[in-house]
C-alpha cells in the first residue's frame, strides 16, 4: 500500500479507444482511478496511463503543465489540440477545488492571460459581469459575453465591438457618413457581413466603402474607372477597367473588391487574373 510521502505524486493520462490522450492529470497514486467531477474516467483500466511516478508535488505540477502544453487543449487550440483539460495544469493543491483559468480577450482591454472568471470579474468591477455567463464562454457554450471571448477566438469580440460602434465611412460618390455598419448597410442596401470584414481589416473596401481613417484606400475610386493591363494564362492579355473585366467574364464570377486588391499589388491574382503594373 502506498503511503502519503512527499515524493508520492503521479502524472497520468486517460486515452481514447484509438490510443490518443484526452486528459492529463496529477495527484496521489489513487487519483487516476477515482471518479472525476468534470472528466469521465475510462472504464477500461488499460486506458489509464501512469506517465510519471514517485514525484514531489512541484515536479508533478511541472510535468502536468508541460504535457498539457505539448498535446494542446481543444478549448484553446481547436485545430490541433486533443485534450479536454479545462486548465493549463498546475493549479490548486491536491484534493482542493481547482480554479479553472483561461486566456481571455476583449476588443478594448486586449489579452488577459490565465485568469478564472472570478478573478476576471474582480479586475473589471465597472463591467458588473455575471460569473455564470463568463463560465459559459470558458466552456464554449457562449461565444462572447460583454465582448469577452477566449483568447483563441478574438474575432468574435472584435466583430461584436464593430457591429455596435459608429465608424466614419467614406465613399467616392456618397462622401463621409458616421454610422454603425448596420446603419450603413440599411441606408445603402449593403451586406453587413462584408462591412464587418472592412472594420476588421480583412477587406480594403466593400463596393467602394472604406473607413475614412484609412484614406489611402480611397485609391480604389481611381481604379474603378481606370483601364488596366490584365493577364490570364488561358484568356491572354486584356486592357480594360475592372468593371469591364467582370462584365466580359461574367461566368467567372469575379468580384470588384478582389480585383482592386490585385490592381494595387496587395494580392497576386484573382481567379488567375493578374496585372502587369500594380498601382
Amino acid at each position: 500500500m502506498s503511503t502519503l510521502t512527499e515524493n508520492n505524486y503521479v502524472v497520468y493520462a486517460y486515452s481514447r479507444e484509438n490510443g490518443t490522450y484526452y486528459y492529463i492529470g496529477k495527484g496521489r497514486p489513487k487519483r487516476p482511478y477515482d471518479n472525476h467531477r468534470t472528466i469521465k474516467r475510462p472504464k477500461d483500466r488499460g486506458r489509464i496511463h501512469i506517465l510519471h511516478h514517485d514525484l514531489d508535488e512541484k515536479t508533478a505540477y511541472d510535468y502536468e503543465k508541460k504535457l498539457i502544453m505539448f498535446y494542446g487543449r481543444r478549448q484553446l487550440y481547436p485545430d490541433w489540440g486533443i485534450l479536454c483539460n479545462l486548465t493549463d495544469g498546475g493549479e490548486g493543491g491536491s484534493g482542493s477545488k481547482p480554479k479553472y483559468r483561461a486566456d481571455w480577450y476583449h476588443s478594448e482591454y486586449g489579452f488577459i492571460k490565465n485568469k478564472s472568471v472570478g478573478e476576471l470579474c474582480k479586475m473589471f468591477p465597472d463591467q458588473k459581469m455575471c460569473q455564470s455567463m463568463l463560465t459559459k464562454v470558458r466552456k464554449g457554450i457562449k461565444r462572447q459575453y460583454k465582448l469577452w471571448t477566449l483568447a483563441s477566438t478574438p474575432e468574435d469580440s472584435r466583430r461584436s465591438f464593430s457591429i455596435g460602434k459608429k465608424f466614419a465611412w467614406y465613399h467616392k460618390e456618397h462622401g463621409v457618413h458616421i454610422l454603425t455598419q448596420i446603419e450603413l448597410s440599411k441606408k445603402f442596401n449593403l451586406e453587413s457581413g462584408h462591412l464587418s470584414a472592412v472594420t476588421l481589416g480583412k477587406l480594403d473596401h466593400f463596393k467602394g466603402w472604406t473607413l475614412e481613417s484609412t484614406p489611402e484606400l480611397a485609391e480604389y475610386k481611381n481604379l474603378n474607372g481606370s483601364k488596366i493591363h490584365w493577364f490570364h494564362e488561358e484568356h491572354g492579355e486584356i486592357f480594360c477597367t475592372q468593371v469591364e473585366l467582370i462584365t466580359k467574364f461574367n461566368e467567372m464570377k469575379l468580384t470588384n473588391s478582389a480585383l482592386s486588391l490585385v490592381s494595387r499589388g496587395k494580392r497576386n491574382h484573382h481567379k488567375g487574373w493578374k496585372v502587369k503594373n500594380p498601382v
